[in-house]
């Protein structure tokens, strides 16, 4: 509540709240908006709310537009560093044996960011580590003179004193902070939120697999809300990769029947606070897939399910036509292929 006051106060307070994650952000920037619109107002300043990594980089173009910024690096976007990651990988000998370079890519850019948030030094292990070394290396020297988000906080770190910073600082929410985020943050004077102490208890237990898990866990839950807990909450590990089943499974609990044809469509009694990706809707499926298609080659499943979109003019009408072609370009067609 005292955040939010001073938050109230706008731009010329000078207070800059920042989060570990953009989610964080978000909720706190609509608590933040219930918390005006409850007095009565209809408009007020846009509280200076943002993720760290965010953060950073906003500090970085202040010194990029600065007369720092003819000495600078430029920053790579996450495109380019995948690529340059996947080129670093496919160029390599260990490189040639993987069938699948860009997900190789990802995973080297999530470690090359965790070396440097840890500080995590040389050490010895195994041929994987071997390998990943050798792309660091290669990585470097790609790019050299231009800086990546992993090491962006410290280049940045070394010019705030010749930069505009913000009167205040709060760091909400960090519960674990990495070396990098400590010595970043240990050089602006702020503010450190934490909750009060609540009593609790725990246990911990063991299941046979993750399905099981998370079926219990889903029991566990419908428990608590037939006794009639107001807030409960389930953890889930990598919740991005297993939302699905997720939503399939509390769902199954939850309400047995829901999925049934002829159930009602209420809304459930629970809510996953992580949405789906706006891929995963046909509609802007079937965008996106027009925009690579018109420049890169692609998939044939997926050029497949655009020959039989809905959402292209005349879908209806030239349905069997297209039905038709679908079915000789699946006889003929190589596994991909161009407009």
């Amino acid at each position: 509540m005292e955040l939010f006051q001073r938050l109230a106060e706008g731009h010329a307070a000078g207070i800059t709240v920042v989060t570990p994650n953009p989610r964080l952000s978000r909720a706190l920037i609509s608590e933040f908006d219930s918390f005006q619109a409850a007095k009565g107002l209809t408009a007020w300043e846009a509280p200076d709310i943002l993720p760290f990594g965010a953060f950073v980089e906003r500090l970085w173009e202040d010194a990029l537009y600065s007369e720092l910024g003819d000495k600078l690096p430029l920053l790579l976007t996450p495109a380019q560093e995948r690529l340059l990651w996947q080129q670093v990988i496919a160029s390599s000998r260990e490189g040639k044996d993987l069938l699948f370079t860009e997900t190789a890519a990802v995973h080297c850019g999530d470690a090359w960011r965790l070396l440097h948030q840890w500080r995590v030094g040389e050490g010895r292990g195994n041929e994987d580590h071997s390998a990943f070394s050798e792309w660091v290396k290669q990585y470097e020297k790609q790019t050299l003179g231009d800086i990546d988000s992993a090491r962006l906080p410290d280049l940045v770190a070394g010019l705030l004193d010749k930069l505009k910073k913000p009167w205040l600082l709060v760091a909400y929410a960090f519960d674990i902070v990495p070396p990098q985020t400590a010595e970043f943050l240990r050089r602006f004077e702020f503010v450190e939120l934490k909750p009060e102490a609540v009593q609790g208890s725990s246990f911990r237990t063991s299941f046979a697999s993750a399905k099981e898990e998370l079926e219990t866990a889903a029991r566990w839950a419908r428990a608590r809300l037939e006794e009639g807990r107001a807030r409960i909450g389930v953890v889930v590990p990598q919740l991005a990769q297993r939302r699905r089943e997720v939503v399939r499974v509390f769902s199954r609990v939850m309400r047995p029947g829901y999925p049934l044809p002829g159930a009602e469509k209420t809304p459930l009694p629970f809510n996953v606070s992580l949405g789906e990706p706006l891929a995963n809707y046909p509609l802007v499926d079937a965008a996106l897939t027009v925009l690579e298609f018109s420049f890169h080659p692609i998939d044939f499943p997926r050029a497949s399910r655009l020959i039989r979109s809905p959402f292209l003019v005349g879908a209806e009408s030239e349905m069997a036509r297209r039905a038709t072609l679908d079915v000789r370009l699946r006889r003929n067609l190589e596994a991909t292929l161009a407009l």
